[in-house]
């Protein structure tokens, strides 16, 4: 193989993908046809949101190899932001069919559902997904939020602890704050909420929580429950793909 094809990789995973791309461009005017350099050539088009035209290279990747699921994953992924849904979910469909463990696929799928309005079917999707794979943690944040919007508090407060383990963040801690003065557990508010500020001191967020549950009665009132409601509802429409 040329070593430039190596070394377009290379670029394209430090995020220089102007480079990357030059470099692919430079082998394909030499004739160099592999499914492989059409792949990267797409993901760079994407990162350049050039859709139809990564949408040529990776059509061009399968005709030479239709079965690396990867490739699938980025055609769905294509189709979905030029808004072509039933064209995505035919794609994540391939995906699954060479590789049924491939739980990114499932969330693709759900993401799908989801904003058409079937949360029951995300949910069940998203759950098929965390079974294949329990590590998959953007599955788990999406089935968390889903839960939430849908007022399943102890559903969603489960899944946050579990992803608190996993990765200790603001945003985890956070919702796990949220959900708990959600169900009227102000101690467990309080308490995972101090455990965050020693995380981290100087986070604002975090701290203003605290203050709010030491000085203010820790229940949300229903105006309050309601403009969250209306954020997660708005942040539940760009589910992480």
């Amino acid at each position: 193989m040329d070593p430039r094809f190596p070394q377009a990789q290379s670029l394209f995973e430090q995020g220089d993908y102007q480079r990357s791309s030059e470099l692919c461009d430079a082998l394909l005017r030499e004739d160099y046809h592999f499914p492989e350099l059409f792949h990267l050539k797409g993901l760079n088009c994407i990162r350049f949101n050039q859709l139809l035209k990564a949408q040529e290279f990776l059509d061009k990747s399968l005709a030479l190899n239709s079965s690396n699921e990867k490739v699938w994953l980025d055609v769905a992924h294509v189709y979905v932001k030029q808004g072509a849904d039933g064209q995505a979910l035919e794609a994540y469909r391939q995906a699954i069919d060479l590789n049924p463990y491939y739980s990114i696929a499932y969330n693709g799928i759900a993401v799908i559902h989801a904003r058409r309005g079937d949360k029951s079917s995300a949910i069940e999707t998203l759950q098929k997904a965390i079974q294949i794979n329990p590590d998959d943690q953007t599955s788990e944040l999406n089935l968390a939020r889903l839960f939430e919007d849908g007022a399943q508090y102890l559903e969603s407060l489960t899944i946050f602890q579990r992803l608190l383990k996993k990765d200790p963040s603001v945003d985890n801690f956070s919702a796990l704050v949220r959900l708990y003065r959600k169900l009227e557990q102000p101690g467990s508010a309080i308490k995972v909420c101090q455990e965050g500020v020693t995380a981290f001191p100087g986070n604002f967020s975090l701290n203003r929580h605290l203050l709010e549950l030491t000085e203010e009665p820790a229940t949300i009132s229903a105006e309050q429950d309601q403009v969250i409601r209306s954020q997660l509802q708005a942040a539940f429409q760009h589910l992480q793909p």
